[in-house]
């Protein structure tokens, strides 16, 4: 058993001012080859096929998801069968601007508050009856 813990990079992004010079400090440190080198962005790319990133921050940086309570869809059997949500399959529902707007502490209350009052917010309605899972069968 090894003393420490042996850890594998598989890609990592560092930003920076000077994308150029921080890759040609791990290009020499570390051997990798560089096989992108543009303005903004540098890729180096070890042998073991793993891809790290040194780049510049701008605009062109790929989206960020940030898990909301918006929507979460399940059969009623992965419920009732699996005591759970999520089951053995998670997709991501994408949402996009306040359509994913959820509440759950007193500043986003009074931030709903403000914005249905304003206008600027709406509350679906909704005309459908909720739908109950049957009791369980006594055992």
């Amino acid at each position: 058993m090894p003393d420490r813990p042996e850890l594998t990079l598989v890609s990592t992004v560092l930003g920076t001012p000077d994308p150029g010079r921080l890759a040609d400090f791990y290009h020499r440190l570390v051997g990798w080859p560089v096989a992108t080198d543009e303005p903004d962005w540098v890729t180096l790319r070890p042998t073991d096929g793993g891809a790290p990133w040194h780049s510049r921050q701008y605009q062109s940086l790929p989206p960020v998801y940030v898990q909301n309570a918006s929507l979460e869809i399940a059969w009623s059997r992965v419920v009732t069968e699996l005591h759970s949500i999520s089951g053995d399959v998670v997709s991501p529902f994408l949402t996009a601007g306040d359509e994913g707007f959820d509440i759950n502490n007193m500043n986003e209350w009074w931030l709903a508050q403000h914005m249905l009052a304003s206008g600027t917010g709406t509350v679906p309605e909704i005309t459908e009856a909720p739908f109950h899972l049957p009791e369980p069968a006594a055992q």
